[in-house]
């Protein structure tokens, strides 16, 4: 099995991969999927996954290493639930930056309003939320 220098891979992502080849040599009969998350600036998350994959063509076992931005992905997350809930386009801003890990005074910065108006607005989309969700529920039944 070829293994990449540990130079060139980044420590964090270097030392998931390494203790998913541990695991292997010590339960070769388990499969074991690593995750973690890496935080920087400016509310950026990366989550790292790894896992083994099979190559069987080739007879050859690799890690699979896969990054997501998680404020993308809450991004993306927030523009379903703004249609799903009904907000309005101000709304929207709000709970974007929400779900993307800003706290109040951050969202009110950003927006250039007080945070008063972005607790008002998140009290409000918690009350549409709310409502979806339990009208959601009532269809189900």
């Amino acid at each position: 099995m070829a293994v990449a220098d540990s130079q060139v891979v980044p420590k964090a992502i270097w030392h998931l991969c390494e203790s998913l080849i541990e695991s292997r040599e010590l339960f070769p009969n388990k499969v074991f999927v690593i995750e973690d998350s890496i935080h920087a600036a400016n509310h950026i998350t990366i989550r790292i996954r790894v896992q083994w994959i099979e190559f069987e063509s080739a007879g050859r076992s690799c890690l699979l290493v896969t990054l997501e931005d998680c404020k993308q992905l809450a991004e993306l997350a927030a523009i379903a639930e703004t249609q799903r809930f009904q907000l309005t386009p101000r709304e929207s801003e709000v709970w974007q930056l929400k779900r993307s890990n800003y706290n109040y005074e951050e969202i009110a910065n950003q927006l250039y309003i007080s945070v008063n108006t972005v607790k008002k607005h998140i009290k409000n989309i918690y009350a549409k939320r709310s409502e979806t969700l339990a009208q959601e529920s009532y269809e189900d039944d």
